[in-house]
């Protein structure tokens, strides 16, 4: 009984490194950021090959002014 309790407690002294909740933090900021970077580069890079939607089909897009393009 006593050599099983003192296995868990070296167990627990084997570990070398714990992430505290900082580490943790500063990951969630770097992925965060490095994610928000590749999607507004990616968006930049890849505008000449998106499609063009029609303003019929999205008049949100449109500011509004779905009335403006339907009777043009």
């Amino acid at each position: 009984m006593k050599h099983e309790n003192s296995l868990e407690v070296k167990r627990e002294k084997d570990v070398l490194w714990k992430p505290s909740y900082e580490w943790y933090l500063k990951i969630f900021a770097i992925v965060l950021g490095t994610l928000t970077v590749l999607f507004f580069t990616l968006n930049i890079v890849l505008k000449p090959y998106m499609r063009q939607i029609n303003p019929e089909l999205t008049p949100w897009l449109n500011g509004g002014n779905s009335n403006k393009v339907a009777t043009e």
